[in-house]
């Protein structure tokens, strides 16, 4: 009975040490990937996190910077809005003016003709 169970006993060390030896080998190959990585966890979480907010702040001074960039537009448009009311309203103010000088024009004439209207019809009541 000894020597058989020393043959099997024999065929399933040496299967097992073959079979083993690879995993045996990676086992702690992986266990020592994993340790690092779990060391490195923290590292590779804060590097992320950094990467993330880089990533939000950019993004927050883009939208600042197109806000600006709107309200400088709106600011712009406003102001040609207000020159050209201004200047439509400086065009009414001077045909306003215009047209009062000329009115003015008008009633001097009128009142110089009736006046010289005047003169003549005093000056044929004093013939």
């Amino acid at each position: 009975l000894r020597g058989p169970f020393l043959l099997v006993q024999s065929a399933v060390s040496s299967m097992t040490t073959v079979s083993l030896a690879p995993i045996l080998t990676t086992v702690p190959a992986m266990a020592l990937i994993l340790l690092m990585t779990l060391a490195l966890l923290p590292s590779i979480l804060f590097l992320c996190n950094t990467q993330k907010k880089r990533k939000q702040a950019e993004m927050e001074k883009r939208k600042r910077e197109q806000e600006e960039e709107e309200r400088k537009k709106k600011e712009k448009e406003s102001t040609q809005k207000r020159r050209e009311k201004a200047a439509i309203a400086q065009r009414e103010r001077e045909k306003e003016e215009e047209e009062r000088e000329e009115r003015e024009m008008i009633r001097e004439m009128a009142n110089a003709r009736l006046g010289e209207e005047l003169a003549a019809e005093a000056n044929k009541r004093a013939e």
